[in-house]
């Protein structure tokens, strides 16, 4: 598998994961069910394409050693 095709599942599935999460809990946001799951699934997909790459050059870099 290569580094893009793992990184879009990874969104993917953490989108998909934190979508739900907004909608099981959008009375705790005091959102409606579609507002708190695109918001849920937003942070979830910029906190994925924030940190992935970062953590990626960091374990290539231990990779050799």
């Amino acid at each position: 598998m290569t580094k893009g095709l793992a990184f879009l599942v990874c969104m993917l599935i953490e989108r998909a994961a934190a979508t739900l999460l907004g909608i099981l809990l959008h009375r705790q946001f005091n959102l409606p069910r579609f507002g708190a799951a695109v918001r849920c699934g937003a942070a979830a997909v910029i906190g994925t394409a924030a940190t992935n790459p970062a953590i990626w050059a960091g374990f290539s870099g231990l990779e050799g050693w």
